[in-house]
């Protein structure tokens, strides 16, 4: 019997029938499948027992349901890692974004903070979404000041030393 015609939860009548949000297969996690498997095995009819074709069927739908479900977990640990990566990456990098006015404003991304699915970038004194950035830039290395060669400053000239007063002789 196939999933879509299993017409009865764990509980209830045979005849009952499966919520919309449950017989939808995209819907179904593991444990909704095993209910609706149980179900289909406690209310089948003795004199015409499931199919081994069809129980097989059903089981490889489970295999189906589990590895999709670790898909889905892989994808969304997946996802955090790379959000962290990419804001860790930006910071200290130049963004251009349009300001209040719709001018391009170039900051300096200082810090990163996430808000449930919004990644949000602290660049100077704007919280800027991640979405409304135009382009990242590498921080320009400063400039080098210019240098003259000149001739080193001379040594300053020792201070004088004042000779002590000669002693004359006192006068007599």
């Amino acid at each position: 019997m196939p999933l879509a015609t299993v017409s009865a939860l764990t509980s209830g009548p045979p005849t009952s029938p499966v919520p919309a949000s449950v017989a939808s297969a995209s819907s179904l996690d593991r444990e909704a499948f095993l209910k609706l498997l149980v179900a289909q095995l406690k209310y089948q009819d003795p004199s015409k027992p499931v199919d081994a074709s069809e129980m097989i069927s059903q089981s490889a739908q489970l295999s189906v349901v589990d590895k999709l479900d670790q898909i889905n977990n892989a994808l969304s640990e997946s996802g955090a890692t790379n959000r962290l990566t990419l804001g860790g990456s930006i910071i200290g990098k130049q963004i251009i974004f349009a300001g209040t006015d719709g001018y391009p404003v170039t900051e300096v991304v200082n810090a990163v903070s996430f808000d449930g699915p919004l990644t949000v970038l602290r660049a100077g004194s704007w919280d800027v979404p991640a979405d409304a950035v135009r382009s990242i830039l590498a921080v320009p290395a400063p400039l080098p000041q210019p240098t003259t060669a000149t001739a080193p400053a001379p040594a300053p000239a020792p201070a004088p030393v004042s000779a002590a007063p000669a002693f004359e002789p006192a006068p007599a």
